[in-house]
């Protein structure tokens, strides 16, 4: 009998949790990125950056945009 229970507690859990998730995904326009994070950024500025918090947004986003010549380049 407890198993009988169980399995039908499962697909209750299961569509109570997206019923709550999928109104978030809908509120989200397609051409917009959405990062959580346990807090928001002091500051986007990579020159200022010094908390982890901070720089794991900042550095994957101007990591891209400066280039070193080297004597032998790598492919990207």
């Amino acid at each position: 009998m407890k198993t009988h229970h169980t399995a039908l507690l499962r697909p209750l859990l299961l569509a109570t949790a997206m019923a709550a998730v999928l109104p978030a995904w809908a509120a989200v326009p397609k051409d917009m990125l959405v990062i959580g994070k346990a807090a928001d950024p002091q500051t986007l500025d990579p020159a200022v950056t010094i908390d982890n918090n901070d720089w794991t947004i900042t550095y994957p986003c101007y990591k891209r945009l400066v280039q070193y010549k080297t004597a032998k380049a790598l492919p990207m």
